[in-house]
């Protein structure tokens, strides 16, 4: 399965991202205060409330997006964009 995490550097979403790397194709996107140093979790570094920014990340297809951000939730993630 391939999952995107958003947030996932720190606390639950470290968690998770160490478990599920091992079965899973994880990218992680988060703004790099904290790095992950796993070479099987794919880490994409920007801000979620970057809408220019957002916008040149590479289009992807994921199975499932989990959100462990600390904010508002993914409501201004891509504006709508398909990942």
């Amino acid at each position: 399965m391939k999952i995107l995490i958003l947030g996932g550097s720190y606390f639950f979403g470290r968690i998770f991202a160490w478990q599920a790397c091992s079965r899973h194709d994880l990218a992680v996107l988060n703004r790099g205060t904290y790095t992950l140093k796993n070479q099987r979790v794919k880490q994409l570094i920007l801000d979620r409330h970057d809408t220019g920014r957002i916008r040149e990340l590479p289009s992807e297809e994921y199975d499932a997006v989990v959100d462990f951000g600390s904010s508002f939730g993914c409501r201004n993630l891509a504006g709508g964009r398909k990942l």
